[in-house]
């Protein structure tokens, strides 16, 4: 793996093919398996992820989520840059996307999938908050709605 200050590798022809081929191996990873309920479930046997995607890559997570950040990005000129960092960004947009849906589906570890997602910037939701809704100068009937 690559260290810290890892300028871009690739084209971004190259990058589009090695991102591409990415995906088709996360896709081609899918079986079909039947749970003991006997309900058929698809499941990814090497789901997409940030790292992952790094690995297949040949760098470390740091490098990748610099690149997404624009930075190591200096051999390339103002119209590869932009499309770097698109593609960049759209295959991480795909990886959230399918965490989440798999989360939400029950397909991923709710412990896993919810420490995935911090690397995404969601953050666990405060259960203990309550909101309450005082209605001040309403009558008896919105005061009853409020029960």
């Amino acid at each position: 793996m690559k260290g810290r200050n890892t300028p871009m590798l690739y084209t971004p022809e190259e990058l589009e093919r090695r991102i591409a081929e990415y995906f088709e191996l996360c896709e081609a990873s899918k079986k079909e398996l039947e749970l003991k309920s006997g309900d058929i479930v698809t499941r990814y046997m090497k789901p997409p992820s940030m790292v992952g995607l790094a690995c297949h890559l040949g760098v470390s997570r740091q490098a990748l989520y610099m690149w997404l950040d624009g930075e190591y990005l200096e051999r390339l000129d103002g119209e590869a840059k932009t499309r770097v960092l698109d593609m960049l960004s759209r295959a991480r947009d795909r990886i959230e996307t399918i965490t989440i849906e798999r989360s939400m589906t029950g397909d991923y570890n709710p412990k896993i999938a919810a420490m995935v997602l911090t690397n995404f910037g969601y953050t666990k939701a405060d259960e203990d908050k309550a909101v309450v809704i005082k209605l001040e100068g309403a009558g008896a009937d919105a005061q009853s709605w409020s029960k």
